[in-house]
């Protein structure tokens, strides 16, 4: 019986601090992606498309040093490969594809209001686009995000995927995905 006091005690002390901000952020955010497909072999090029993005987040700080934090964002990718087969003509294949992310990242604070993020992130693509992996793909992520003033938050990262596609018979294709945002905070 103690035990479930002090846990609650515990829980009410956190949801309090939480709600005046103090340890909780929650908003929304908006932003453009640019996805480049890397790995390219002699005679592929590519074309990236400027796409979009919009989700929401969670995090919980520790004091204004270090939150851990995580994510559900709707985002496309887009770009072009352009083969040039023997006789000199070039074949293109278009990779359009939306994904439903979910980034798990440490932020930690830095002066003037930036701070690095770092972390991993799953994409689940949807929808029937040849060449993705069924079962999604697993990123890298290298941030660094802006606080100027409360509630808005301006962030980039650098997202390099850790498992390779294969594109109408182009092997071995990883995608390194840059992402810029802004964020209004809501909690």
């Amino acid at each position: 019986m103690r035990r479930l006091l002090a846990l609650l005690v515990l829980l009410c002390s956190l949801a309090v601090t939480a709600r005046s901000g103090d340890l909780l952020e929650v908003g929304i955010k908006v932003g453009a992606n640019v996805t480049n497909p890397r790995g390219l072999a002699d005679g592929i090029s590519s074309t990236s498309e400027l796409t979009y993005l919009a989700g929401a987040y969670a995090q919980f700080g520790f004091f204004d040093l270090l939150a851990v934090g995580a994510e559900l964002v709707y985002e496309g990718r887009n770009f072009t490969l352009t083969t040039t087969v023997p006789d000199g003509s070039q074949q293109s294949t278009l990779f359009d594809a939306s994904t439903l992310n979910i980034p798990m990242f440490v932020r930690i604070g830095l002066p003037l209001g930036l701070s690095a993020e770092l972390g991993v992130e799953y994409a689940h693509f949807l929808g029937d686009t040849p060449g993705v992996p069924e079962d999604g793909q697993g990123l890298a992520l290298l941030g660094l995000s802006w606080h100027p003033i409360q509630p808005i938050r301006i962030g980039a990262r650098f997202k390099p995927s850790l498992s390779a596609l294969s594109i109408n018979g182009i092997d071995d294709l990883g995608l390194n995905v840059t992402h810029f945002y802004v964020a209004w905070v809501i909690i």
